[in-house]
């Protein structure tokens, strides 16, 4: 691969990258929304989890668009430059850091989340966790593939070290994630924990019945 093809496909996997992360952030937020609008108790006592969710989301939102004004602006610096290709493989040297903080810090936590939202839930809250866990499973499955092919496992020019290194930590978490989806899509679709919590919220609300009797015979 010459050095223009090499340096455009930096720029097409930069786009690629950043197209993903708009999917995901949407999916995310529409996620918490849907959550706001839940009927199910078990849900709605979980106030912790919808924070986290929430601060998660934020998190992801505030990265994807301060990362994204860094790196127009290394963009537009090292077009200036006479050593295009350096410049250009630093670039890609930032995304692959910036994916890397995507897999640990939000995209990990995330699927995390949504796994204990479908554990505790009692039916489907929203078609938005079944997109999510498809969505999860081939974001994962096709950074997998272009971290493999970053790695050039087969090949003599191999990345440096420290480069091996976060390829390698971004591809365990890459894993975990895939893991995760896979059991969220199993749990979705089987409901294994469904009658643990409907029997919390029935206990819930005999509790919230019993305390709104006991209020009204104190007041008569």
């Amino acid at each position: 691969m010459d050095k223009s093809c090499r340096n455009s496909f930096i720029i097409l996997y930069a786009v690629v990258r950043w197209l993903l992360e708009v999917v995901d952030l949407g999916l995310d937020w529409d996620f918490y929304i849907e959550l706001q609008h839940t009927d199910q108790q078990s849900i709605i006592q979980a106030v912790k989890l919808q924070w986290a969710i929430l601060g998660f989301a934020i998190f992801g939102t505030v990265m994807f668009f301060s990362t994204l004004i860094v790196f127009c602006i290394k963009i537009y610096k090292k077009r200036k430059q006479e050593n295009l290709s350096k410049s250009y493989e630093d670039v890609k040297n930032a995304i692959s850091v910036f994916s890397f903080i995507c897999t640990w810090f939000e995209d990990l936590p995330q699927i995390v989340l949504a796994v204990i939202v479908a554990v505790k839930s009692t039916d489907l809250i929203a078609y938005i966790q079944l997109v999510k866990a498809w969505y999860a499973l081939a974001e994962g499955s096709l950074i997998a593939i272009i971290i493999f092919i970053e790695l050039r496992l087969c090949c003599a020019n191999k990345p440096n070290h420290w480069k091996r290194v976060l390829l390698i930590c971004e591809l365990i978490g890459i894993t975990l994630i895939l893991l995760g989806s896979i059991f969220l899509q199993t749990e979705l679709y089987q409901d294994n924990f469904k009658d643990i919590y409907q029997m919390e919220n029935a206990v819930m609300n005999l509790t919230s019945n019993a305390t709104t009797w006991s209020t009204l015979v104190t007041s008569v």
